[in-house]
């Protein structure tokens, strides 16, 4: 995802090094998924 400003984000980049997230970090990588799908729907 880009936006106007050129920032650039990839979640699907984002994985824990054990293969699975933790209670926290499965709350995080899903809020900045959900925000991600938000913002590229505008």
């Amino acid at each position: 995802m880009e936006t106007h400003t050129l920032y650039t984000a990839d979640v699907h980049r984002t994985l824990p090094i054990d293969g699975r997230f933790n209670e926290l970090q499965r709350k995080i990588y899903d809020a900045v998924y959900d925000s991600q799908g938000r913002a590229s729907r505008r």
